[in-house]
């Protein structure tokens, strides 16, 4: 198993401090963890593609793409692992702000999966095709004006590509309860939508311990 942090320089010290020992913890080796960081202030969406691009030559196989502001279940590797026979897009966060419907867990077509970038496994050459179409179409295309001026959105541009290429050939599968819990509120709020005034939390979350436990560490850090 693989493991690429997006991250950047503001959350740095989070993911260096927390979420990285969090994960070794766990059993999950130094050297299976990748941070991808974007010193360039591409903003999340041409530093995603970027990296999506990158990682599409590596060839076959998937990675976990985790974001910088996420706090791991205590059972993540062993549910991660369970998971490395399933082929398909895996789903670790799901929440009712974003949709599409969290009723709806498990294997699922890919339509159903749950339109998060907190955690999902995407195989390489998946995220590949992806970077390319954003490139060489899709930032060309009227509708998508804004999304690209705005430089987020990347979770958004690769739903509608799996929409428009692989809706057919690849499935989901939404993992319940989620593998993370999303923690931006207590780590100084969203880099990306700071005009969020709400914690979008995972819809199902089960270590309610751990989160109190961290706030408990950021406060005294």
């Amino acid at each position: 198993m693989h493991f690429l942090i997006h991250a950047c320089p503001a959350r740095e010290w989070y993911v260096n401090d927390f979420m990285i020992p969090e994960m070794t913890e766990q059993g999950i080796p130094r050297e299976d963890i990748e941070v991808w960081m974007d010193r360039n202030n591409d903003g999340c969406l041409f530093s995603c593609m970027k990296c999506f691009h990158e990682v599409g030559k590596r060839g076959d196989g998937d990675i976990w793409h985790m974001q910088d502001d996420v706090l791991i279940c205590r059972d993540f590797k062993e549910r991660c692992e369970a998971l490395e026979s399933f082929s398909g897009i895996v789903s670790g966060f799901g929440c009712p702000d974003f949709g599409p419907s969290m009723s709806v867990s498990g294997e699922v077509p890919t339509i159903f999966i749950w339109f998060s970038f907190q955690c999902t496994r995407i195989p390489n050459r998946i995220a590949g095709e992806c970077a390319e179409w954003f490139f060489n179409d899709a930032i060309y295309r009227d509708k998508y004006r804004d999304m690209v001026e705005s430089r987020k959105c990347d979770d958004s541009f690769f739903y509608d590509f799996i929409a428009e290429e692989h809706v057919e050939d690849l499935r989901g599968y939404n993992c319940k309860p989620c593998l993370v819990e999303h923690v931006d509120r207590i780590i100084g709020g969203s880099v990306v939508n700071i005009w969020r005034d709400y914690w979008a939390r995972a819809v199902y979350w089960d270590d309610e311990d751990l989160l109190t436990e961290l706030k408990e560490r950021i406060k005294a850090r």
